[in-house]
């Protein structure tokens, strides 16, 4: 006998997220089960975007949303965050380790903010993955401990990790998995201006490439052009 999910017998509602533009108009449209990765160029332009997502997702009184920050990055007004009718469950994760943990709890349905969910889940936000970049860049099997890890991990698997979950999430749940980071200013440090993309899928990003190719949807906000990335045509425009 076949078993399946619980959400496979289960009409939702159909509902969508806008990754909206400077000029208002959405970039992209990011349906149930699909994950978006959101590259800023700078802390402005991340919580500009960050805050005008949130409060679209948050719009909807009827479903529930999460939001997970890393290391204290925290983008939204608190007094909006307080009066809205939406509910939103917030958790915080301090390193990478607990960010994963945060995530298989919630895949596992073990997470307090599942189990006291009395609403459908609309999005789980995550800002900013961009906290453990450099962590996981110097990661190596001789500093790992110092770097807070009981055993070695390799940082590519950390990140297929955090890809595996992210996806698996979005579609037990149907929900929108979004993701913000900062793009290669960032990545860089003070040599972007000699960054030498190895594809154009890493050309506004140092981030592993099966990592990125992962998302459903990639778009990137700087501070004079908008892109995004098209998968079929392997370019951003």
């Amino acid at each position: 006998m076949k078993i399946s999910n619980l959400t496979d017998h289960i009409e939702f509602q159909e509902y969508s997220v806008d990754i909206p533009s400077q000029t208002g108009e959405p970039i992209i449209t990011i349906k149930r089960q699909e994950t978006c990765l959101v590259l800023a160029e700078n802390q402005r332009i991340i919580q500009t975007v960050f805050v005008k997502v949130l409060n679209k997702v948050r719009a909807d009184s009827s479903t529930n949303s999460i939001l997970i920050n890393c290391e204290g990055q925290e983008y939204f007004p608190r007094r909006e965050f307080q009066n809205s009718e939406s509910i939103t469950t917030e958790i915080n994760v301090r390193t990478v380790q607990d960010l994963i943990s945060a995530l298989e709890n919630i895949l596992a349905c073990t997470s307090d903010a599942i189990m006291n969910m009395e609403r459908e889940l609309r999005a789980i936000l995550i800002s900013n993955i961009s906290s453990f970049y450099w962590t996981l860049h110097l990661l190596n099997d001789e500093n790992y401990q110092n770097l807070g890890f009981k055993t070695y991990i390799p940082p590519s698997n950390i990140y297929l990790r955090l890809s595996h979950l992210f996806k698996h999430i979005a579609r037990k749940y149907h929900c929108t998995v979004i993701v913000f980071g900062f793009d290669f200013h960032f990545d860089c440090g003070l040599s972007a201006d000699k960054y030498c993309p190895q594809s154009d899928l890493q050309k506004l990003s140092k981030l592993p490439s099966l990592f990125l190719s992962s998302f459903t949807h990639i778009v990137h906000k700087g501070r004079v052009t908008e892109e995004r990335f098209y998968k079929e045509l392997q370019k951003w425009r």
